[in-house]
């Protein structure tokens, strides 16, 4: 099996994962507050991280340990584990999963261009021209309207779950590059997977003394917990799967490979989640433009 095959099928396993979570956090965050999710999900990186170097043997390798390669993995874990967390769960909680996750997907544009420009990586036009597809269903999007949830969300929680996945869009566009940088130099993806992680969990719980994050954490009931439970699982092997598609291929492939998960949300959503957020004609058609991207970049 070629390098690139082996970050392909990575990047479609990601994407899976992905989605699965996702929809996860839609229904476990129903009643209860976005920084739970984040923190549940950083507290159980890091053993499933550990255990899938141990299992793989990463744990006992030479890596190259040193400063800068330290640092870009502390920053992508930061940026990504909580920062992105914590914009993307608050807008799928807000605006609902096939929504937030479409929009999200603008990231892939903006990954492209700072691999070009820090990466050296270059972007056929074919790919090119597949990822410029986002742009528009970002603005279908935008124009979606409300969930539909039993709820009502209104205009104005609309917009601030918009507001929150184009945040989201920034830092899941730039910890690609970090992890890339630093991944090709330490030797392990996983090892660097294991190093964000501890990282973002010291993040998390720093944000979560100001923020009152414990007291959320109480109040949150046992069924939502669980779902938030599995929610975390899935986000972490979906992490690993991610860090090892990075490590054998390039962000200009492997990002858009992994946005292929809208697809397996917004099709799960349309059957299962119809109570929590309607899927109607302009989500569907963002969705079409993304897809026949991601078929120009393949």
């Amino acid at each position: 099996m070629s390098l690139i095959t082996a970050a392909v099928l990575f990047a479609l396993s990601t994407a899976v994962l992905l989605s699965l979570r996702n929809i996860t956090i839609r229904i476990g965050l129903t009643k209860s507050d976005a920084i739970v999710g984040v923190f549940l999900s950083a507290l159980i990186a890091i053993p499933v991280s550990v255990a899938a170097t141990l299992v793989q043997g990463d744990f006992f390798v030479v890596v190259n340990y040193n400063v800068f390669n330290v640092a870009l993995l502390g920053a992508a874990g930061v940026i990504h584990y909580v920062l992105g967390r914590i914009f993307i769960f608050n807008s799928i909680k807000l605006i609902g999963a096939s929504r937030a996750t479409t929009i999200l997907q603008a990231y892939v544009v903006v990954a492209a261009l700072l691999s070009m420009a820090f990466l050296g990586e270059l972007i056929e036009l074919e790919t090119g021209v597949g990822i410029a597809l986002i742009i528009p269903g970002l603005m279908i999007m935008s124009g979606s309207g409300p969930t539909g949830e039993k709820t009502s969300t209104d205009r104005r929680d609309f917009r601030r779950g918009f507001h929150y996945a184009i945040l989201a869009i920034l830092c899941w566009a730039l910890s690609p590059v970090f992890v890339r940088a630093a991944v090709i130099d330490l030797g392990s993806p996983l090892v660097g997977n294991v190093i964000a992680n501890i990282f973002g969990l010291v993040a998390v719980i720093g944000y979560m003394i100001p923020s009152r994050g414990l007291e959320k954490i109480k109040k949150t009931d046992r069924r939502s917990m669980k779902i938030l439970l599995l929610a975390s699982i899935l986000g972490s092997l979906s992490q690993l799967s991610q860090y090892m598609a990075l490590g054998l291929g390039n962000v200009a492939i492997v990002a858009p490979l992994t946005s292929s998960h809208i697809l397996i949300t917004m099709i799960i959503s349309y059957l299962f989640l119809q109570r929590l957020e309607k899927i109607n004609p302009k989500v569907v058609l963002a969705g079409a433009l993304v897809i026949v991207g991601l078929y120009l970049v393949i």
